[in-house]
């Protein structure tokens, strides 16, 4: 990806600020990825990851998140400048750097999975915070009036039941956002990347999430993805069967955000909304609707 002049400038700033131990023996402007620049010298690389303008709310909160999981090594290390900070802020762009990992790109063993999600929810769970709302809940305020406006009113039934979750005592901090492009596999240890989505809601909902964008309808895996999890939790069992309602109102969450930043001007997002389509398409069909 091609890098602009003011782009480099300002990560140069930033290390040069806040990372002043980084500025000898580094090699900068090597390439940029998505939203992280790479740093690289002799003995490792870094990546300066910018961060999702829409955290600025949440910062102090992640800031304690970042550094709690990365002491317990859930998440790659992340790097403190020079006054211990996770995220610094420069010019409006907030931003950390970690160590690169490179993935391993082979499938994630379900059990281990289960075994590395219980002990994230364990370790977010000891962060003391009000409820927080990530960048989604704010965005869609509403989720049943914003089904009802983008023709989606049909689902109200299975996301019902979904929201009364948020609402009761297992309701913690979770990951938000637990994809495939935000697990790492690295010497046989998953690693968690991009708190930004943090929320507070059941931890079910990342579990399942996870559950199917890296195992689909495969039900052996996600059984045993579950079992692994419920093992190192004191939270009530949740059965394959009772996961899709989660995956439905993650999706149809999603969706919507995309649809009302699209009526607001911004498309940032929009790239993402013919996969977030297929993947309602899909779940419907495996629920038999």
């Amino acid at each position: 990806m091609m890098i602009s002049n003011n782009l480099t400038r300002i990560v140069q700033e930033i290390i040069e600020e806040y990372y002043p131990n980084l500025h000898f023996g580094y090699r900068f402007g090597m390439e940029m990825y998505k939203n992280t620049f790479v740093i690289s010298s002799d003995s490792r690389t870094l990546l300066l990851k910018f961060h999702n303008p829409l955290i600025r709310e949440n910062k102090h909160l992640l800031e304690n998140m970042y550094q709690t999981c990365s002491e317990k090594g859930l998440i790659p290390q992340i790097v403190p400048s020079r006054e211990g900070a996770f995220l610094v802020e420069h010019k409006g762009v907030i931003a950390s750097v970690q160590v690169k990992l490179d993935d391993e790109k082979t499938l994630i063993d379900p059990s281990t999975l289960g075994q590395r999600l219980s002990q994230l929810h364990s370790a977010l769970r000891c962060i003391p915070c009000e409820r927080v709302r990530n960048h989604l809940q704010r965005t869609v305020a509403d989720i049943f009036q914003a089904s009802i406006r983008y023709g989606y009113e049909y689902l109200h039934r299975y996301v019902e039941p979904v929201v009364m979750t948020a609402e009761s005592p297992s309701a913690q901090l979770i990951h938000g956002d637990l994809h495939t492009h935000n697990l790492i596999q690295y010497n046989r240890m998953i690693y968690f990347i991009d708190l930004d989505s943090t929320t507070t809601f059941h931890p079910i909902s990342d579990v399942a999430f996870a559950a199917y964008r890296l195992y689909g309808f495969d039900r052996e895996k996600i059984q045993l993805l579950l079992n692994s999890y419920f093992e190192g939790t004191s939270f009530p069992r949740f059965k394959y069967e009772e996961i899709w309602p989660f995956v439905l109102y993650n999706i149809l969450q999603r969706i919507l955000f995309i649809r009302i930043e699209e009526d607001r001007g911004n498309t940032n997002w929009s790239y993402d909304l013919p996969s977030q389509n297929r993947y309602l398409r899909d779940v419907l069909h495996h629920c038999g609707v």
